[in-house]
């Protein structure tokens, strides 16, 4: 489940794997320190930061060739499929997430899922190179 706002302090569950990944970049220079919570957090990256240092960061740690954003798609359905999970309730925070999909070229990323403008059915797009402290990001490894 992605993680309420909670005024800059929100971090995602159990983020013990990519928590200390994403710290070690921000501590190095290599993405954009974060303003509101701790290094560790996913938030306030910007998808540009994803592509070009936290995605071959990740690859490396896990010797895997490939990763990508959740799509759209599988944010929207997951949650209804499995009923089970804590994944149920993503539509419910006030959160976003960016998506793998682009908008018309690389300069704009889908994003979505915050409970304020509806939930699963939020997808807009958004600049790519934004930081936003409400908005974060779920890798998925392609095997």
């Amino acid at each position: 489940l992605k993680p309420a706002y909670d005024n800059g302090r929100r971090m995602w569950q159990n983020d013990n794997f990519l928590g200390p990944i994403i710290e070690n970049l921000r501590q190095r220079g290599k993405i954009k320190n974060c303003e509101y919570g701790p290094s560790s957090s996913r938030f306030e990256v910007s998808d540009l930061e994803w592509d070009h240092q936290i995605r071959p960061a990740l690859a490396q740690k896990l010797n895997l060739s490939s990763f990508r954003l959740e799509r759209v798609a599988e944010a929207v359905v997951i949650p209804q499929l499995y009923p089970h999970m804590l994944r149920r309730d993503d539509g419910t925070t006030n959160t976003w997430v960016w998506y793998e999909e682009f908008f018309e070229d690389r300069s704009k990323r889908l994003v979505g899922g915050d409970s304020g403008y509806g939930g699963l059915a939020d997808v807009i797009w958004d600049c790519s190179g934004n930081h936003w402290s409400g908005r974060s990001f779920r890798p998925l490894a392609v095997l």
